[in-house]
């Protein structure tokens, strides 16, 4: 059975519940969160029976750092076959302690890094690269300046995903494009960052439409 690891923030998070193993195989589930990750996971095991192993690693407050802090037993020690990297909106919303260092810089260069050692350690991996997004709230149009670097990581990972040769799952114009139908953005995203059901269920589809292609 191949493995999908899927790492990242809160929003792959969600709410997972890390002892899901110990709740009994009946909520095994809970294990994926209450976002994206679940619709995913729900969506590959339904088209897919018994081929598929999906792992949800999303930590709550992750930057790209921290997901590197992690990479070893968090990613390369489970040889996943395929990962999606999910990172970036805490990156440019909280910056770093030390603010000499420049946020995109240190971005671009601990994302490459993580990349370049999974694929050293794991040659047949298949890795795919989803777009940090931000939208209008009453808390984001409050910080135009973060709001502004979190499409500045955007386009890191853009760039990031071409160096590599990677796929890359957009969000940023399909959240725009969803807005559109809606009075406002917020129904996709209560807070601007953190999606609300129907938003992840727009992650879920672009993760899915890009994943299936390798499956």
């Amino acid at each position: 059975m191949k493995r999908i690891l899927l790492m990242g923030d809160s929003i792959t998070d969600f709410d997972r519940k890390r002892d899901c193993e110990a709740l009994g195989q009946d909520k095994c589930w809970l294990g994926y969160g209450a976002g994206y990750a679940n619709r995913l996971t729900g969506d590959i095991m339904y088209r897919y029976p018994d081929k598929y192993q999906v792992i949800n690693l999303g930590i709550g407050g992750n930057k790209v750092t921290d997901m590197y802090d992690r990479i070893k037993a968090d990613c390369i020690d489970l040889k996943p076959d395929y990962l999606t990297l999910f990172v970036g909106v805490n990156d440019g919303w909280h910056g770093y302690e030390d603010e000499k260092n420049d946020v995109v810089e240190t971005y671009i260069s601990v994302y490459t890094k993580y990349i370049e050692e999974v694929k050293a350690a794991l040659p047949n991996i298949r890795i795919y690269i989803i777009e940090p997004f931000i939208l209008e709230s009453e808390i984001t149009i409050k910080n135009p300046e973060k709001i502004e670097r979190v499409k500045q990581l955007a386009k890191a990972a853009r760039g990031i995903a071409e160096k590599f040769s990677l796929p890359f799952i957009e969000l940023q114009a399909k959240f725009d494009e969803m807005s559109k139908l809606t009075s406002k953005p917020t129904y996709w995203a209560g807070d601007g960052v953190h999606p609300t059901l129907q938003g992840h269920k727009i992650i879920a589809e672009q993760v899915m439409k890009t994943l299936e292609k390798d499956l």
